[in-house]
Parts: structure tokens; C-alpha cells; sequence
């Protein structure tokens, strides 16, 4: 994390912030995109990421810890990609889960599946001013409770 960044975040008036950190649960099979994902959205302060490298261990954690948002790896080339939410959802675990999907084609196969409040989120989009970090921007409206957008 970025020690700037707090004190900038922590200069800020106690009216234009949220002064709670959102705890997020990432599972990604890829070691090192998931730490960068990691450092990217913990760089603000705002957002606390919890990893994990399986559906399985990050099951485990779910038992123990109450996350505010999952957001795992979508892969089309496994046997079942929708098998965290459906796993999450029989144990009636309610918490937001956000795909990340590679194309738009993968976005809009598991669309088809009705497992809750599930968003999808493109994995590495073109930065722009306009939204410099789509999935920061998902996190965050998870946390206020809004409907997060499709991608």
C-alpha cells in the first residue's frame, strides 16, 4: 500500500469519505496477477484484499471471515467456472461476487446462470480518465450497496 496515499486519504474532511475500509476476497490462480491486483487496489486505502488461490481455500476463509465482496477469476476452459458462486450460494453465503471474465463472449455465457447478485467485470480493460479502475469502481459500489453495473 501506498503510505501517501492514506495520509492524502486521511487529510480528507470526515463529510467527503467513507471512513470504513471495504474487505475484499480475491481468487485468482495466478500468482502474480494477483499481486498486482492486490497492490492496485489497496494503493487508495480504502479497500482491503484478502487473497486466495482456489475456489476451495477461499470457501474455507468464507467460514471464518465475512467478506463484503468476492471477486474471483472467471476461465471458460474450466470444467464448471461458475462452480465458487454455486458453491457460495448452497452454503448460503449472500456476499457480492464479481467475475472477472476475458472477453465479452465469457461475460455473456454466465450471464445465463442465475446464482444472485453476481457482476462481471473485463480482466485487464483499457485504463481511461473517465474510469481508471472499473473493478476498484465495482468494489466500492458493493460496499453502498448499489446495484454494480454490467461491464
Amino acid at each position: 500500500m501506498n503510505p501517501g496515499a492514506l495520509t492524502e486519504y486521511a487529510a480528507m474532511g470526515e463529510s467527503s469519505r467513507d471512513t470504513r475500509v471495504i474487505s475484499a476476497l480475491l481468487v485468482f490462480t495466478d500468482p502474480l496477477y494477483l499481486d498486482r491486483l492486490c497492490r492496485n487496489l489497496e494503493r487508495d486505502g480504502d479497500i482491503f484484499a484478502e487473497i486466495s488461490l482456489s475456489g476451495e481455500s477461499a470457501l474455507e476463509l468464507m467460514r471464518y471471515i465475512q467478506f463484503e465482496v468476492v471477486v474471483a477469476e472467471y476461465s471458460s476452459t474450466d470444467p464448471d467456472p461458475l462452480l465458487l458462486v454455486k458453491s457460495m450460494r448452497n452454503r448460503s453465503l449472500c456476499t457480492p461476487l464479481i467475475y472477472s471474465v476475458r472477453t465479452e463472449v465469457e461475460a455473456e455465457a454466465a450471464h445465463a446462470d442465475p446464482y444472485g447478485p453476481v457482476s462481471f467485470v473485463l480482466r485487464n480493460p483499457g485504463i481511461t480518465p473517465q474510469d481508471p479502475d472499473p473493478l476498484a469502481r465495482m468494489i466500492r459500489m458493493c460496499r453502498q450497496g448499489q446495484e454494480t453495473p454490467d461491464p
